[in-house]
């Protein structure tokens, strides 16, 4: 039996709505995460013979610091919140987990909260880690560093977040670079082992979609080819050199999109204080600059600089590098910035004057919508500046190579298609220079809340757009669309509209906006709420 064929059972056996993976509350503040979600959603909108399925997969390593926590945690909760109707089925494809749970239930299980296990082995399902050989060898724990605006550092910004590698305000990038944990990482790829901070890669690959692995493999494939014998049987690395870097050591923006929050957005940070009284711990202006010279000092040899944020034309870091690059004349350097190109100026200087300097510039655009959607979705946004702004750099900077990353979600699932084909029929971008990704968290805004009356138009509209893009040769788009159609047909998450709307309410309250007016495609959308 696969993992879709158990699902299936468990709708018809235990009224099961969805499959939680609860991997994502191993975190800083997992279990108060969890409470949250079950007082502010599970205690009100379930019925009494609704079961709660969480899966539990063989890569989540932090099980092994606490196990069962989370568990028997989750059992405290439902006493507390006096929904002691549920019971919990753990679905999981690791057998230490199993003979944990197994005492857990001897221990904790009663008649009044029995904890029920099923043992599901071999799940070919997205839920389910896939095994890995030596393929999934990537070469940027040899050469790479990501920075975080809270100043973890990562093996590259597609690694779990929540398994950094160190934070530089305890440990310095010379420490990082040759450290227990990143030649732990090193020495489990040349072993060809399962890690669990690269599922993102990971699951990309199964869906047959480029991966950060299979670029960057292709990127430096002269190192690819050496990294066995340049590295010690430690995984660490004599006379190391960084290669690439991504810094991100900000959170500086002048949006509010909907879907960041103010780790990513010191508007959205501002605006979470007053609205909510929650404290965003990103680095200050004073431990930036205390830290900063670290990386300062990595650019002499440096081939490839990529910019995050944040808003990364907003910072003054992003100058610094610059015009240090520009001292030492490294304009062989490859310059990537994400950015809203929302402006072009920073306290007098015009980034275009750099980027001319510059061979290889690399502009990742974060657009998700057109006109009012777009300003509505990323609030700060003035549409209409966008594009002139856009059209700008493609007359007097011809060398620029672009990219747009769109973030696909409720908010603009009907209307991101009306970006691409304008500007795809209008020569701006091609599909291939398009890039989309399905917004997974806050799972309250994904596309999967929508309910099935609003999928199938969804769908039909999709459907629609694939024949467009045939027409472009947008192959890569295709598949991405494609994926989209898979996730609307997969779990109905309908019963999360309510918060949806409590969200957007409280943010269009706030920002005196109005999501109906903006979203007309939506207009009988609210009245699917508890349904």
């Amino acid at each position: 039996m696969d993992f879709t064929d158990r699902l299936d059972q468990l709708h018809t056996e235990y009224n099961v709505r969805c499959v939680h993976d609860i991997s994502c509350f191993f975190t800083q503040n997992g279990e108060q995460e969890l409470y949250n979600i079950v007082k502010t959603e599970y205690s009100c909108k379930y019925n009494n013979t609704d079961r709660l399925v969480f899966f539990f997969g063989k890569d989540d390593h932090r099980y092994k610091e606490k196990p069962g926590l989370l568990i028997t945690q989750f059992q405290q909760y439902i006493t507390d919140i006096d929904i002691s109707h549920f019971f919990v089925i753990v679905i999981s494809d690791d057998l230490c987990v199993v003979d944990d749970l197994v005492k857990l239930c001897k221990t904790y299980s009663t008649e009044e909260f029995p904890i029920r296990h099923i043992q599901c082995t071999n799940i070919p399902n997205e839920f389910s880690p896939t095994e890995v050989d030596e393929t999934k060898l990537c070469v940027m724990p040899w050469l790479h560093l990501h920075t975080e605006p809270n100043g973890d550092v990562l093996p590259c910004c597609d690694f779990n977040k929540q398994t950094p590698l160190a934070n530089i305000k305890i440990t310095t990038l010379d420490s990082i670079i040759n450290g227990a944990n990143i030649n732990a990482i090193r020495e489990q790829m040349l072993n060809g082992d399962y890690i669990s901070g690269c599922k993102h890669c990971y699951k990309s690959e199964d869906n047959n979609t480029e991966s950060l692995r299979t670029k960057s493999n292709k990127l430096w494939n002269d190192i690819y080819d050496d990294l066995d014998s340049r590295t010690n049987t430690d995984g660490s690395v004599d006379n190391f050199t960084l290669t690439s870097i991504d810094i991100g050591l900000s959170n500086v923006c002048n949006f509010k999109c909907r879907m960041c929050s103010g780790y990513h957005s010191s508007k959205i940070a501002t605006e979470e204080k007053e609205m909510y009284g929650r404290e965003i711990n990103v680095l200050n202006l004073v431990e930036r600059k205390e830290h900063f010279p670290q990386f300062m000092s990595k650019l002499d040899t440096i081939e490839r600089v990529y910019f995050s944020g944040g808003e990364p034309l907003m910072m003054p870091e992003h100058y610094k590098v610059m015009e240090y690059l520009d001292k030492i004349r490294h304009y062989d350097v490859a310059i990537e910035c994400n950015t809203n190109l929302s402006t072009l100026m920073y306290k007098g200087k015009n980034v275009v004057d750099y980027w001319k300097r510059f061979s290889n510039v690399t502009l990742t655009l974060s657009i998700d919508g057109i006109g009012k959607h777009a300003e509505y979705l990323r609030h700060g946004t003035v549409w209409e500046q966008i594009e002139k702004n856009y059209t700008f750099l493609l007359k007097e900077c011809r060398h620029i190579q672009f990219r747009i990353n769109s973030n696909i979600n409720i908010y603009n699932a009907f209307n991101l298609m009306e970006m691409q084909r304008s500007w795809i029929t209008r020569e701006l971008i091609t599909p291939e220079q398009i890039n989309m990704k399905i917004l997974i968290y806050p799972d309250y805004i994904s596309i999967q809340v929508l309910p099935v009356t609003f999928k199938h138009e969804l769908i039909k509209q999709i459907n629609d757009h694939i024949h467009f893009l045939h027409n472009y040769k947008g192959n890569l788009l295709i598949t991405q669309w494609k994926d989209v159609l898979k996730l609307l047909e997969s779990n109905d998450c309908s019963f999360k509209l309510g918060k949806f709307f409590k969200h957007t309410d409280e943010l269009d309250i706030y920002r005196n906006e109005s999501f109906e007016t903006t979203h007309t495609e939506y207009s009988e959308l609210r009245q699917y709420i508890g349904e």
